[in-house]
Order: structure tokens, then C-alpha cells, then sequence
């Protein structure tokens, strides 16, 4: 499985990044920060995607939210599911669905948070083929019981860190991969598992999940950190103090 892997991600290298930002009506006046830093700090960007209900901006690509397969389960009649941090759940399913969702996407994408803006150069991908992935702080262990009821086998690679960091490098192989993984074990749309994985004080984190996965599946990644924070505040001085500090982004998270 490795050596498969290795020869997608050899392909994978030349392939331009195009980044995908999923943004609720709270983030709509962020949204224009977030998009401009991508488009400038991340190396072989292309096109910029906002999965939103409504078109926020014109300096991205407009997907219609209500496109996403299981987007009924949470407008529509069968809406049914008692999740708590309902949007929260939602917008995770829909990181994960981009490939989906969204025609002639490159099968490299960078999922971004609305709130989050690079203020320095980042790549996501070295020169001898690795993804780049850094990490984050605390650990949420509701979190953790969420992943291991979805994939019972896979394993936290750095158990006293977290994988949440505003930002993650998707590969269409690997998510394909992962699919293909859930539904052997659930029998089920991987969306349905997600679901019905929810329940009982779980709630789900989609970086955590594909992090720990993409690391038990490839030697193809590397882990760099990077320097971050959340701020108050996303104003011209604050941006303009990290990025004099050498932060690579900072995140106005809520």
C-alpha cells in the first residue's frame, strides 16, 4: 500500500494546489483576508474555492453548500440527527466531500478556514515529494473517541498533540482511500458513518481523522512546523506585527 501511495504522491507533486474555504455568513468579512493571503503566501496555488449558502465575494470560485450529497440531513425534512455543534459538523463534512462537491478540482487541496490568514510564505509540498503537515496544541479527547469509534485500528502518531490547525493539505488518493475505509467497516456512505459516529458525547474533528490516517498510510509525508496563532483580531497592525515576527498565519477563530 505504501509504494502505491509513493507513486501517486510522485504524481501528485506537479499538480497546482487549488484551496477550498468553507465559510459561514459569521466569517463572510473575513473571507477576503483568508483568500488574498492564500493566493499569495502558498506556493503553486491555483484556484480559490468558497463552499458557503450564499456568494460572500467575488474574488472566489462560488460552490453552493446545498450541492453537498448530504446536505438534506441538515436542511431538509430529514434533518433528524441530534448532533450537537451542528454547523461545526457540517462544514467538517464538506472538507471532506470537496472532491465531490466540487467538478475539476486538482486532486491537491488546501482546506482553509475562513478566519485564518497566511501572512508568510508556506509550502505544502517538498521537493522530493512529501505532504507537509504541522501541529497544533491541546487535545480534546471527545475528539479522539470520535476517531477511534469511525476507524476503531488507527492510531494517534503523536498522541500529546493536536492536528487542528486551521489548515490541511487534502489528497484526492487518500481520500479516496479513506472512504473506501470507512464504508468496509461501517457498510455505509462514509457520510452516514461520520454521522452515526457523532452520537453519544463524540464530536468529530476531520483534520485529526485525516491527519492520523494519512500518516499510518504513507511514508510520503513529512511533519514541519509552523509558526501560528490565534489572535483577537485579523486588523492590518496585528497582521502586520506577526508577519514582522515571522508567523506563518494567524487564525480569529470562533
Amino acid at each position: 500500500m505504501r509504494f502505491l501511495f509513493f507513486l501517486f504522491f510522485t504524481s501528485l507533486y506537479s499538480s497546482p494546489i487549488d484551496i477550498v474555504i468553507p465559510c459561514h455568513y459569521k466569517d463572510r468579512e473575513k473571507l477576503p483576508l483568508a483568500i488574498a493571503g492564500a493566493k499569495r503566501y502558498i506556493k503553486n496555488a491555483r484556484n480559490v474555492y468558497v463552499i458557503s449558502s450564499n456568494p460572500f465575494t467575488k474574488k472566489g470560485i462560488w460552490i453552493d453548500e446545498k450541492k453537498a450529497p448530504f446536505s438534506t440531513l441538515f436542511f431538509g425534512k430529514e434533518a433528524t440527527h441530534p448532533i450537537k455543534r451542528w454547523g461545526w459538523t457540517f462544514q467538517q463534512l464538506l472538507k471532506l466531500y470537496a472532491f465531490e462537491i466540487i467538478p475539476n478540482l486538482s486532486e491537491n487541496i488546501l482546506i482553509l478556514d475562513a478566519d485564518t490568514v497566511f501572512i508568510n510564505p508556506v509550502t505544502l509540498i517538498t521537493n522530493d515529494n512529501k505532504a507537509c503537515y504541522t501541529l497544533g496544541g491541546h487535545v480534546h479527547e471527545f475528539y479522539i473517541t470520535f476517531t477511534q469509534k469511525l476507524i476503531p485500528n488507527l492510531t494517534r502518531f503523536y498522541p500529546n498533540e493536536s492536528a487542528i490547525t486551521h489548515h490541511m493539505l487534502l489528497q484526492k488518493p487518500l481520500v479516496e482511500s479513506l472512504f473506501k475505509e470507512i464504508r468496509t467497516i461501517h457498510k455505509m456512505e462514509p457520510f452516514e458513518a461520520f454521522l452515526s459516529s457523532c452520537l453519544d458525547g463524540a464530536q468529530p474533528s476531520e483534520f485529526e481523522l485525516y491527519f492520523n490516517f494519512v500518516f499510518r498510510e504513507t511514508e510520503q509525508v513529512v511533519l514541519r512546523p509552523l509558526l501560528w496563532k490565534d489572535t483577537r483580531s485579523l486588523s492590518f497592525k496585528n497582521l502586520r506585527k506577526y508577519k514582522k515576527k515571522g508567523y506563518h498565519f494567524v487564525s480569529n477563530h470562533h
